[in-house]
């Protein structure tokens, strides 16, 4: 049987490379639950950042200065990955 749920996406600590991953309705986590895994790019075992949206998360966070340390490492391995998908288009 089908279960509803959404995706959210993990954003890797070291590399900032983001993994979008599903998530069952009622077994949801919140935003900023870190999860242990296995980062294809950086090829070991990192903490991986949990967001709902990521494009959301970067703009309500991105010009605010009162935020912590997790979440600013966050934004800017966010801004600079959206930095480099964009260059790569044109």
């Amino acid at each position: 049987m089908y279960k509803r749920g959404r995706y959210t996406e993990l954003v890797c600590l070291e590399c900032g490379n983001i993994f979008p991953i599903y998530r069952i309705s009622g077994r949801e986590k919140k935003t900023g639950h870190i999860k242990h895994l296995y980062c294809p790019i950086c090829f070991k075992e990192t903490a991986h950042y949990e967001v709902r949206d990521a494009d959301i998360f970067l703009r309500n966070y991105e010009d605010d200065e009162k935020i912590s340390d997790d979440i600013k490492l966050v934004v800017n391995l966010l801004s600079e990955r959206k930095k480099r998908l964009v260059r790569k288009r044109y």
